[in-house]
């Protein structure tokens, strides 16, 4: 699994060496049309006067960019299905579902922390999302770097050399598919936020005023076994909060629960610790009568 500037990282690192990898083979395409242009041209045939003509040529030249700009066109289109599959919410239950959660881990984890009086996301889903559009941009541009050597191809901004970024962005198939991927986490963030909601049922641990409310215990003139029982109510709190899973899988995240679980039993332990307190203090004015 990744951080996030892991994640864009490593899909940057690999696309440099791709699209190197790319360019020597659309060199050695290229000069091996140039190569067989000049045999034929320079051949001479026994039995007619005729030549190749230049749009013949042109013609050869055009069949091999194109079929060149097919396959990286296939392989771009290839690479978003592929992440698009990661990131797309998993059916649960029953054992195909537990199948393809062993084949698809998570790409992100993310922490879910205690953030005043609620619980966040650290990073954000809004993080993660802006982390896969730029894999997604970083994908098609790196179709920059590669010429496009046929001989109707249209000059670049400023009369640069043409490259197959121009005939990649045209492609209405491969413009939705990066469409999809700008919305991926939209089905995964209802399921996040639902579990985010688990946790309301604990915020008033940091909303009230723990100081006041003990304050207005005591004005009552509790007994024993009223602070006996305010302690087992937030014993039974914690056990609660203990048995929240440790992790959850939407996804392409993994939410980590275990900061907020410890940030939530802390806050217990406070609440409790001034029962605690001035049990033992009426205790030992029990057993040492003034």
């Amino acid at each position: 699994r990744f951080t996030i500037d892991r994640f864009i990282a490593a899909q940057e690192r690999h696309l440099r060496d791709a699209t190197q990898g790319l360019e020597r083979r659309s060199a050695e395409v290229r000069a091996a049309v140039e190569d067989f242009a000049d045999m034929v041209t320079g051949a001479r045939l026994a039995f007619t006067p005729l030549r190749v003509t230049d749009a013949a040529l042109d013609g050869l030249r055009s069949h091999y960019a194109r079929h060149l700009y097919r396959a990286i066109l296939g392989c771009t289109k290839a690479s978003l299905r592929a992440l698009q599959e990661r990131v797309k919410p998993r059916a649960t239950g029953g054992v195909l579902a537990a199948a393809a959660a062993r084949a698809h881990e998570p790409l992100f984890d993310l922490s879910v922390e205690q953030v005043a009086h609620s619980v966040a996301l650290a990073p954000s889903l809004e993080e993660v999302q802006m982390a896969l559009n730029r894999c997604c941009r970083a994908l098609i541009a790196a179709s920059r770097a590669i010429p496009d050597w046929a001989p109707d191809s249209l000059p670049g901004p400023e009369g640069a050399a043409p490259t197959i970024f121009r005939r990649l962005a045209a492609d209405k198939e491969l413009s939705v598919m990066v469409f999809r991927l700008a919305g991926s986490l939209e089905a995964s963030s209802r399921s996040v936020h639902r579990l985010l909601a688990a946790f309301d049922e604990f915020a008033w641990l940091t909303a009230e005023n723990r100081e006041a409310r003990f304050a207005a215990f005591l004005a009552a003139r509790p007994s024993l076994d009223a602070h006996e029982a305010e302690l087992r109510r937030y014993a039974d709190l914690d056990a609660e909060i203990a048995r929240v899973a440790p992790s959850h899988v939407v996804g392409a995240v993994r939410l980590d629960t275990a900061p907020v679980k410890q940030a939530l039993r802390a806050e217990v332990a406070r609440w409790s610790g001034q029962y605690a307190s001035h049990l033992h203090a009426m205790a030992r004015a029990a057993l040492h009568p003034t």
